[in-house]
């Protein structure tokens, strides 16, 4: 008995590690009023987290704790891309908190490790209280970071509006738990999904509300109104980390509970998310045509690339490998959308002061000023648009449509054809404004951050790799898939 909870709290040790580095930086707070100390604890302690799931040994999806979370590849892959997210975001802002971002340090490192912890909760959760507790670990921190910035109005409407929709989209999701679990008689996912073939009317009600609950927190079509807003409004590396970490982790729960939980209404769910990820497709793409900030532009890109993913979640890995593919997207995307954030975050910073600092205006003529945070801006650009020498971006694009033509979803391949078009029009717009637009006529300094241009160029570099060789994350991806 002794043994084996010794084992399974070694299999949850990278969870209990990020609790525990939440706890200690909060205590860090009172004692010390060092912002470059706590940055550097909180990385320190998402650093071991990495470490620890790194060391995991791969085997399938097993339940421990009494039955109250998940442990195997699938869950450690996912909440790997989690915690890397967060350990680059805190990197990628460590010397930007005098100029954009909360004034609290020690608060805002404290938060996002318990969003960290929050989402670690929601990705391994094997039964419905567990997952609803872990969703509200991680949107109450996400609340409480997006209006962080509490001398920007801005932020603290983005944190007002977050907080009310999220709160409405956690009672749509809390009342189709409780129908499954009237219908079914327990709120363990295996035992609901043993059921589900015999269901009533109320456990399809509950099935609908669920899937509305995760189209929200993924920013899908059409619960997607709330990321420009809430990404235009927070913190800029709030919002790196809402658009990398947190999107993998409503990704990978929405894959568990759409392949297993709901596993034998394939043909209906189906139906459903086809129409989901071509709209999310289409109106991301088209509506980024118009925007002049890159926040915004960014976040209408999400939606349109979580319109992407989703094609992989059609096709079911036995037939077309679409969940292999939707992993090696999240990961390869967390890249990319890290490294444009924290472009927009460096140059921004530099025009702190204005009303506009992401202003698309701020990039003109950046080759001439400033070379290599133009270069790294064209390579996460032409990544995001799916396009060589970012072989990262070209190989996810390739592998979900290639799993959705064949699982013979050949309609949304040609609309998701259509919107990697529109997407490189307005990602090689920026790209035209740093070479071919006259500079401003007095163009801010960038400050020397080794930090941030050090994550910038390691995003980079794992875009190429493995982009170049995908198969190292592949393979990983498909046994995590399999595993399932």
């Amino acid at each position: 008995m002794f043994d084996q909870l010794a084992n399974e709290m070694f299999l949850v040790l990278p969870l209990l590690c990020l609790a525990v580095g939440a706890l200690v930086v909060m205590m860090l707070d009172v004692f010390s009023g060092s912002a470059t100390l706590k940055g550097v604890v909180t990385a320190v302690v998402l650093g071991a987290s990495i470490w620890m799931l790194c060391l995991v040994p791969s085997y399938p999806e097993k339940v421990i704790l009494g039955g109250l979370v998940f442990g195997g590849s699938y869950t450690y892959f996912t909440a790997l891309v989690l915690c890397l997210s967060a350990f680059l975001t805190v990197l990628l802002a460590l010397n930007k908190q005098k100029k954009e971002g909360p004034k609290r340090e020690g608060e805002y490192y404290t938060l996002l490790l318990m969003a960290v912890a929050g989402g670690y909760i929601f990705i391994s959760a094997a039964e419905l209280i567990t997952l609803f507790i872990g969703l509200e670990i991680l949107s109450l921190a996400l609340y409480a970071l997006c209006a962080s910035e509490l001398t920007n109005r801005s932020s603290v409407q983005a944190g007002v509006k977050y907080f009310m929709l999220g709160s409405f989209a956690s009672v749509i999701l809390l009342y189709g738990m409780a129908l499954l679990y009237g219908a079914s008689g327990s709120t363990e996912i295996i035992k609901i999904a043993d059921v589900a073939g015999n269901s009533s009317g109320i456990f399809l009600s509950g099935a609908a509300l669920l899937f509305c609950g995760m189209l929200f927190k993924i920013g899908l079509v059409p619960f997607h109104f709330w990321v420009p807003d809430v990404y235009h409004g927070a913190p800029t590396a709030v919002s790196a980390f809402m658009a990398s970490g947190v999107k993998a982790a409503a990704v990978a729960v929405m894959l568990r509970i759409l392949w297993v939980l709901f596993g034998s209404y394939a043909e209906l769910w189906m139906d459903l998310v086809w129409w989901v990820a071509a709209l999310s497709i289409l109106l991301g793409n088209f509506v980024a045509l118009s925007q002049r900030g890159l926040k915004s532009l960014l976040a209408y890109s999400s939606i349109a690339h979580a319109g992407y993913i989703a094609m992989g979640i059609l096709a079911r890995s036995e037939i077309g490998g679409g969940g292999e593919a939707a992993l090696y997207y999240l990961l390869i995307y967390s890249f990319m959308t890290l490294g444009a954030f924290g472009v927009v975050l460096v140059l921004s910073a530099a025009y702190a002061d204005k009303r506009t600092p992401d202003d698309i205006t701020r990039f003109n003529g950046l080759a001439t000023t400033h070379p290599w945070t133009a270069a790294l801006m064209t390579f996460f650009m032409l990544a995001l648009a799916g396009m060589p020498p970012a072989m990262g971006g070209f190989m996810a694009k390739f592998f979900v449509f290639t799993a959705a033509i064949k699982s013979g979803h050949v309609g949304i391949v040609l609309i998701a054809c259509l919107g990697a078009l529109v997407g490189a029009y307005y990602y090689l717009r920026v790209v035209v404004a740093m070479y071919f637009a006259p500079s401003a006529k007095e163009p801010r300094r960038l400050e020397r951050d080794p930090s941030a241009y050090a994550v910038l160029a390691l995003c980079a570099a794992a875009i190429l790799v493995l982009g170049v060789f995908p198969q190292v994350v592949y393979v990983r991806a498909a046994l995590a898939v399999s595993g399932m």
